[in-house]
């Protein structure tokens, strides 16, 4: 009996290992090997918190960056109007005519960079996210706090745009187009054509707020390939820390099927053999 229940039980493990497809149920199976799985997938939560991360800061910067080339253009634009205004005598009624041009111009600034994303933030504001970075009169009321996010192993990105990044030190983008403004108001040529330096200015600034964009979204598509590598890699590692060796168990789920027989086989000669002994002295019993 009890060595059918052994073999019994060999054939019952062995069996049960390629079911599970794992060689690992408990712990205590196999104490170490538990122990690293356990690591590996705190670290597969650790990257899928980094994969959202990564997702929500790129969603962001993505936005940001079109809205800066709509802003790049918006300046250029006036510039191009202080150019063409620039001379002496463009014509009675001409430079009012594009001052409206520009305050439009002023007013498509505003609205851009106070744009509300999906995710209920401003952009452009440093940490002040709940509120527009301009007011009506394009004063910047943002602060120039920064957030930094975790995208992967040791690696941060900030995922904020402060307001002397995006506008200049002294908001020389939103100044810069007031500056011209004034000046094709006032019919005065020669302030115009002290407007396009600052124009200059205000363009180089939101080229370099969006080459600082771009290169933060260039370190998240790096990150990502990175991660995506280490995630394989991890896999990998689990597979191969739980997976069942077919070769070594499915010899042993035979050997334990064939000491089974073997014990029931043996188990039924020695009861036949006790049964014949038994009937045999029952008929010499007087």
């Amino acid at each position: 009996r009890q060595g059918i229940e052994r073999a019994n039980k060999s054939v019952m493990d062995a069996a049960k290992s390629l079911q599970a497809g794992t060689s690992i149920e408990t712990a205590s199976d196999d104490p170490v090997k538990a122990s690293r799985l356990q690591r590996l997938q705190e670290f597969e939560r650790d990257f899928t918190r980094f994969d959202r991360n990564r997702q929500l800061v790129k969603a962001d910067l993505d936005s940001a960056d079109n809205v800066l080339g709509d802003v790049h253009q918006l300046v250029t634009d006036a510039r191009d109007i202080a150019l063409s205004m620039a001379g002496d005598s463009p014509g009675p009624g001409i430079r009012g005519d594009a001052a409206e041009t520009v305050r439009a111009l002023v007013q498509q600034v505003i609205q851009l960079v106070n744009r509300q994303e999906a995710s209920g933030k401003h952009l452009f504001t440093g940490l002040a996210e709940d509120q527009p970075a301009l007011d009506d009169n394009g004063v910047y009321q943002g602060n120039e706090g920064s957030r930094d996010v975790e995208i992967g192993p040791g690696a941060h990105v900030t995922a904020t745009l402060r307001g002397s990044d995006v506008f200049g030190p002294n908001n020389e983008v939103v100044s810069s187009m007031k500056e011209l403004l004034a000046a094709l108001e006032a019919d005065d040529a020669s302030a115009t054509r002290a407007s396009l330096d600052s124009l200059d200015v205000a363009r180089q600034t939101v080229s370099v707020a969006r080459t600082t964009v771009g290169g933060r979204l260039a370190m998240i598509s790096d990150v990502a390939d990175t991660s995506l590598s280490l995630q394989t890699q991890l896999g990998i590692e689990q597979s191969d820390l739980v997976a069942v060796d077919v070769a070594k168990v499915a010899p042993a789920l035979s050997g334990a099927q064939t000491m089974l027989q073997a014990v029931v086989l043996t188990s039924r000669q020695i009861l036949d053999q006790v049964g014949q002994t038994v009937g045999a002295r029952v008929r010499i019993a007087p």
